[in-house]
């Protein structure tokens, strides 16, 4: 063998290495292991899709300059502030 590297001579090697038994057992995760990961997983998607729909619910106010403080009476404000407004301005002629 010259000492290129190729599958075959890669596959080889393995062979009698598994034959040998000098090759370790690959581990593979029990049911109650598998279990527990996916709920791991599952609950991080859904933390991440919450920081998600937050982040869109805090640009969403921010966007529209909604504040939680209004009432009847600040609303009822600013409609009558737009309606003076309104009458204020100068009508355009025909």
């Amino acid at each position: 063998m010259s000492g290129a590297k190729t599958d075959k001579i890669d596959a080889h090697t393995l062979a009698k290495l598994l034959a040998g038994g000098f090759l370790p057992e690959v581990w593979l995760p029990d049911e109650q292991t598998r279990i527990l990961r996916r709920r791991v997983s599952s609950r991080a998607q859904l933390a991440r899709q919450r920081t998600r729909v937050k982040n869109q619910v805090h640009a969403t106010r921010r966007n529209t300059r909604y504040t939680r403080k209004r009432n009847t009476r600040s609303i009822l404000r600013i409609a009558q502030t737009r309606r003076t407004e309104r009458s204020l301005s100068p009508s355009p002629t025909w």
